[in-house]
């Protein structure tokens, strides 16, 4: 039955979970109607949005959207990020209107003000939809909600965007300057704290014989830049920026490492699998239910940066370990493609 959906984020620039909004406006406008609000910023990630068709609109204050969705008779609001939430929340209990929370990360940043507006306002939503076990536990066991209404649907990925042709490979890593017998260590994330991004300098000061390869930007840069200058190893270095072609990076690349301070479950490691890299990441939130220690990758002590470092260098210099460790990574994505989550995500709305 067709439905009429408000999407809530708090921005739409470019980011995980903004991404992650983007695909489903893009898998539910054909069968339903759909608007996507934001509370602060449009971005990138929106104007794709409205090019695709999508109508999207800054959003008042809970109450003033409280009285456009009851105005539009809109049967649910799916909300995204933090502020998106609460706002959403707001409205939905004010109109009558069924909420379903997308829980896309582990929050560890949010002071105790911030948890207990979270935990208040959580027992208006319907349903929320967590991206992991470790996300869903977090809800229930800090924030209090009722297991019955977390439903986890893991991150799927589209493997025909993957091309793992080598004749592609070499060509994409001469255009990176990667000299042939050497090895390639890409880390895709937003430069942020979150992220562990400025374990980066660190990490590749005591391995002279790979490049890393950083795609992404964020508050981070400028000290990852000068971190880099400090340690005098500009050379090792390929400082992207935001890329959209990411899924023909990974491919070009040897390793993947992301050092994390947290995450619930990274798309970007679960793509970097999917191109058939093995992973090397943090012991934090839902990496384990992607990466198994010693099969997928190596998982490390979060920031450990000595760890990430030996890690690299075992990968990097153990071929049969890597290609071992590569296969199996590669294998295991297949257990989390898109048309499974998004099948589930689909149950999960009939439900609401």
């Amino acid at each position: 039955m067709k439905k009429k959906i408000y999407f809530l984020t708090t921005n739409l620039n470019i980011g995980g979970s903004e991404r992650f909004l983007e695909c489903l406006v893009a898998h539910l406008k054909g069968g339903n109607d759909i608007t996507v609000g934001y509370i602060n910023r449009n971005g990138e990630i929106g104007r794709r949005i409205e090019r695709s068709g999508v109508n999207v609109e800054k959003s008042g204050n809970p109450l003033e959207l409280a009285k456009t969705l009851k105005k539009n008779g809109y049967d649910c609001i799916l909300t995204f990020l933090y502020w998106g939430h609460i706002f959403g929340r707001l409205a939905g209990r004010l109109s009558g209107t069924k909420v379903m929370a997308f829980q896309q990360a582990i929050d560890i940043w949010k002071n105790p003000f911030y948890t207990l507006i979270d935990k208040s306002t959580l027992r208006w939503c319907d349903m929320v939809v967590a991206n992991s076990h470790a996300a869903e536990n977090r809800l229930v066991g800090v924030e209090g909600i009722d297991r019955s209404r977390v439903r986890v649907v893991h991150n799927g990925v589209d493997f025909k965007r993957f091309d793992r042709r080598p004749d592609k490979r070499e060509e994409l890593r001469s255009a990176l300057g990667i000299e042939k017998g050497r090895k390639a260590v890409i880390c895709v994330a937003r430069l942020h704290y979150d992220k562990g991004t400025d374990y980066l300098p660190e990490i590749a000061r005591g391995v002279s014989d790979a490049i890393f390869v950083i795609a992404g930007d964020g508050p981070q840069r400028r000290l990852i830049e000068n971190r880099i200058k400090k340690y005098g190893i500009e050379r090792r270095f390929r400082l992207l920026g935001m890329r959209e072609d990411v899924q023909d990076l990974l491919p070009a690349c040897d390793v993947f490492l992301l050092p994390s301070r947290e995450e619930s479950f990274p798309q970007a490691a679960l793509e970097a699998m999917a191109a058939g890299l093995p992973v090397i990441a943090a012991k934090v939130g839902g990496i384990g239910e992607l990466v198994e220690d010693g099969r997928e990758g190596i998982l490390v002590e979060p920031g450990n940066a000595s760890g990430y470092r030996d890690a690299v260098i075992e990968l990097a210099g153990n071929e049969d370990r890597r290609k071992e460790y590569a296969e199996n990574a590669y294998k295991k994505s297949r257990g989390f493609s898109s048309e499974k989550m998004f099948d589930s995500i689909d149950n999960a709305l009939k439900e609401l």
